[in-house]
């Protein structure tokens, strides 16, 4: 099956153009009183900060977890709203054990170059305080032209 193309006759594809990580730290240590929404809203600000993208181009935040707090499963919300991203800002989390952070990169990448979306916020966390902490975070940009 060929690739459909967009309007200018190009194929869109997804480019990881900068990244950020939680720490990767011992269970139940350091970073114990922090919860995958506060970890998460430390590693988009500083991927914000690093890449001086302008919060109104970001369309979506997609955040794969392994271990989702009951109090809000839906992290990738949580950051948008903590980190005054404009409303239109959709947040999506997805969960699959330990393949959640793939998931939610190849969720990403699928949806720009189907061209539904053009900037998105990835992320993989489990802090300690819900079991352990790890993170494979990456933001991916539409990209028309070769970066």
């Amino acid at each position: 099956m060929a690739k459909k193309k967009n309007g200018w006759g190009k194929k869109r594809r997804a480019v990881v153009v900068a990244g950020v990580r939680t720490p990767f730290v011992k269970a139940f240590g350091k970073f114990l009183k922090l919860d995958s929404i506060d970890l998460g809203d430390i590693a988009v600000r500083k991927l914000l900060e690093q890449t001086d993208v302008p919060h109104q181009e970001i369309d979506s935040i997609v955040w794969g977890g392994v271990i989702l707090p009951s109090h809000a499963p839906n992290i990738a919300r949580e950051i948008a709203l903590d980190l005054r991203l404009p409303p239109s800002v959709e947040g999506m989390t997805c969960t699959r054990a330990c393949a959640s952070g793939l998931q939610a990169v190849t969720l990403a990448a699928a949806a720009i170059e189907r061209g539904w979306f053009g900037l998105y916020e990835q992320r993989r966390a489990q802090p300690a305080s819900e079991g352990g902490s790890r993170a494979r975070p990456a933001c991916l940009r539409k990209s028309l032209h070769a970066c």
